[in-house]
Order: C-alpha cells, then structure tokens, then sequence
C-alpha cells in the first residue's frame, strides 16, 4: 500500500516537474510566459499547501481513532484478564464439586452397604420376632387351656412340703418373668427394627438429596464455564480485531507521513522552480532592456553618421556627391554583431554523463532475482558494481524530486531531467535535497548496499514521461553512455 501511494505521489510529482519545468528547456519564453509560470508555480503552492492541511487533520484524526482503539484493547485485556480469572475460578469449583459428589457417592454406597447389611440383621429380627410370636402363641393357649391364670392354690397344695413350696412357687415366677422378658425383648425388637430403618431411609434420603444438589451445582458451574468459554472467544475476537485495526490505523498514518514527506519535497521543488523562473524572468527582462538600449544607441549613432556625412557632402561639393559606403556598412556590420548571440547545447547524444565508475553486473531485463530466485524477473534498470563509497554523480542537471528511503530500494535518489527522471538505489548515503536544482557531475550521493541488496552497488533506472513506477522504465543505455 506505501508502495503503490508513492508511487502515486512520484509521478504527480515528477508530472508537475516535467509540465513546470520549463527553465530546463532550451525553448526561448517571454517575460508573459515566466509571469503565468510563476502564477501557476503560486497555484500548485496553495494546492500542496492545502493537501499539507488535509494531511495534518487527517492524522490528527487517525491520532484520535488510534488513541481510542488502545483505550478499548485496554478495557477488552482487562475483560479478558476477568473472564480467564473466573474461568480460573469456576474450573477450581468444578474440581472441588466433583471431588465433593464423589465423597457422596462413596458414602451412598457404603450407605447401601450398611443397607445390605440392615435387610440381613432385619432378616434376622424378624424370624426371631415370628418365633417369639409361635412361643407367645404356644404360651398363650397353654394358659388358656388350663384356665386362664395360674392355679396358685393347686401349686401349694400339690406341695409335699414347705421347701418344695418354695421351689414351686419360684418356678411359677421364673415362668411368669421370662414371659414378660419376651414381650419387653420383642417390644424393643420391634421398634429398634423401625428406628433403624427409618434412620437408614432418611440417613439414604439426604444424602440421594445431597448427591442431586451437587450434580445440579456441578451443571451449573459447567454451564458457567460454557459461557465464560464463549464470551473468552468473544473478547478475544474483539482483541484480534482492534489489533488489525491498529494495524491498518498505524499502516494509514505511516502513508499520511509518507506522503507529507513527499508534499514537502513538492512544495521545496515548486519554491525553486518558483524562484528560478523569477531569476530566469529578470535575467530576461534584464536582456530586453539592454537589447533596446542597444536598439537606441544604433539609431542614435546611425543618425549622428548621417548628419556628419550631409555635413561633409556640403562642404566638398565640388567632389561627387556619393554616399561613403564604410558607413553603411559599418552601421549594418555593428547590428548584425548586437544580433548574433548564440546558446551552448550537450555536447553530445542526450548530454547524459556516466553516473559512478564501475562494471556492468546485471543489464535491464529478466534475469533471476538474487533473492528469492525467482526465474525470468525482470529487472528494470541495470546494477553498476563499485565499492561501497564510491561517489554518484548527477549524470545531467535537473531538479531533485525525491531523496529518502523507498522500501527495497533502500536510500534513493530521483532526478528530474525535464522529459526524463533518473533513479539512483541502494545508495550509503544521501548528498541532496528534495526539491533542489543539481548540476551535472555534481556528487548526490554514495554506493552502498541499503534496502533489499546482495552486496554494494548501483541500481540505475531511466523513466520517460516521469517516473510512474515500472510501466515507464527504460534501458538505462538509451540515455546513458
């Protein structure tokens, strides 16, 4: 994107110094010609100056957005920094509830062990219960068939003496306290065998109640996880996308700069061009007026040799009256002397000078790219192997259109020649200004090996029409020698 944006800005910039540049040129211009010039250079200012502005506000405005996008990556950390805190929280609760429905498992099932064992003991309770019950029965229909209660006149009388009286009648009490010890043994029986089971039912009862309260907790906090899980991905959605935001927010503003850059150097070229077509302006309006001075002072000495001559012809009539050729000739020989002024061209082909000192390595056109290896790249200027240091020198005079870094390219130069604009790459260091006039063989930087670069040397490329990226490159050896 900081590629195809320079590339833009390169060639309006080096569109308006081929249109502006006229002082360039060889083409004679009028003082009217300078005078639109200067007015269309003031034009372009304003322009340049109101894309600055825009500039300007436009990052300030991206400030803004970025400002407020770092504020809401905060407050999505700090959402996230909870959630997994909660997630943290909620998977230690869970642990803690299986743990717990596993200790009641374990009690339940000892619970249904000790219930075995209770249906057993019940089991046990209950037969002796029922034989109880058949010797109560037996006892009963015993006392019953003898008449109810005991005879206690027939154990006396029946008593052979006081002695056996005495025995007797401890047997009948003996009788009558173990019938009682059943009933109360059975009694106790009976409810101990009702305590236990209601005490086991209830005890089963709780801990089921217990066992269904945990697992209903236990979902609830895997549900919570669920969710928390969820609104992690969520947050973490957000995050990603406010991080590519900034990236692109970041990307915007390092073209905004780029671009200022880039304005900057416009409106330095466009204050030379300016001041020159002033100086060109003056210089001409200084040479129309000595051209009229000049103009007035040839008539003026052509009249003063005509009045002398019309004196010296009165004076000598006697002599034939003809007009001195010398003067004439005299007088056409200075205006043709004021009218022949001559201009110096380049001295041969384009007037392009070789940049660096240096062998050819790589020629324009495809090749394979040292880098990546790519098969059939085409290269579309030519690599000039020199030392690192060498000096680069303008290899005609121009305007500077651009001097800076440009991506791969590393520290680069671009020139104006009019028509054309020569690219210099990778240099070590950087001699010239944007917007600045050179002159040829002038130093404008050194051999280096900046940017995307296997070793020192010079890339060399030639556009025509202005730089406008690939599309208008060249064989550097159109131009140069």
């Amino acid at each position: 994107m900081h590629r195809r944006l320079f590339v833009a800005l390169i060639a309006t910039i080096t569109f308006s110094i081929v249109f502006l540049n006229g002082n360039l040129n060889v083409a004679a211009k009028s003082v009217q010609d300078y005078e639109t010039e200067i007015k269309e250079l003031d034009e372009k200012k304003n322009k340049v100056e109101n894309k600055k502005n825009k500039i300007t506000s436009d990052k300030k405005s991206i400030k803004g957005k970025k400002d407020k996008n770092t504020d809401e990556q905060e407050v999505v950390n700090n959402d996230l920094k909870k959630i997994n805190e909660q997630l943290s929280t909620t998977e230690n609760d869970i642990y803690k509830k299986e743990s717990e429905i596993t200790e009641t498992e374990n009690e339940i099932s000892k619970l249904n062990e000790e219930i075995d064992r209770l249906i057993e003991e019940i089991a046990d309770l209950e037969e002796r219960i029922w034989k109880r019950e058949i010797l109560m029965k037996d006892r009963l229909r015993s006392i019953q068939e003898a008449g109810g209660d005991v005879n206690y006149i027939s154990v006396i009388l029946g008593s052979q003496n006081f002695n056996d009286l005495i025995t007797r009648s401890s047997a009948v009490n003996s009788i009558m306290d173990q019938d009682k010890s059943i009933m109360e043994e059975h009694e106790r029986d009976q409810i101990a065998l009702s305590q236990k089971q209601e005490e086991v039912e209830e005890k089963k009862e709780t801990l089921e109640t217990k066992h269904k309260e945990q697992k209903e907790q236990k979902d609830s906090l895997v549900s919570l996880k669920s969710q928390l899980e969820e609104q992690n991905k969520e947050k973490a959605k957000i995050k990603k996308k406010l991080k590519k935001e900034y990236s692109e927010l970041e990307e915007a503003e390092l073209s905004l700069e780029e671009e200022q850059a880039l304005m900057a150097s416009e409106a330095q070229y466009i204050e030379e061009a300016k001041r020159l077509a002033e100086d060109n302006k003056d210089q001409l309006e200084k040479e129309i007026a000595a051209q009229e001075k000049a103009e007035q002072e040839r008539i003026a000495k052509e009249k003063a040799e005509k009045e002398k001559a019309a004196q010296e012809k009165g004076t000598q009539q006697k002599n034939t009256v003809q007009a001195s050729p010398s003067t004439s000739n005299s007088g056409s020989s200075a205006g043709t002397s004021n009218n022949n002024q001559g201009q110096t061209g380049a001295t041969s082909g384009n007037g392009f000078i070789r940049p660096v000192n240096g062998s050819l390595t790589s020629p324009f056109g495809p090749r394979t790219h040292p880098i990546t290896g790519q098969v059939g790249k085409m290269h579309y200027g030519q690599d000039i192997g020199a030392s690192a240091g060498t000096p680069i020198v303008a290899p005609k005079g121009g305007i500077v259109s651009y001097a800076g870094w440009m991506g791969g390219y590393g520290n680069t130069v671009m020139i104006s020649h009019g028509d054309v604009t020569t690219l210099f790459a990778h240099m070590s260091s950087i001699s010239v200004s944007a917007g600045k006039k050179v002159s040829q063989g002038q130093t404008i930087g050194a051999v280096g090996s900046t940017g995307n670069s296997t070793g020192p040397h010079l890339h060399l490329e030639t556009h025509v029409g202005g730089y406008q990226g690939s599309s208008s490159a060249v064989n550097p050896t159109k131009y140069i020698p």
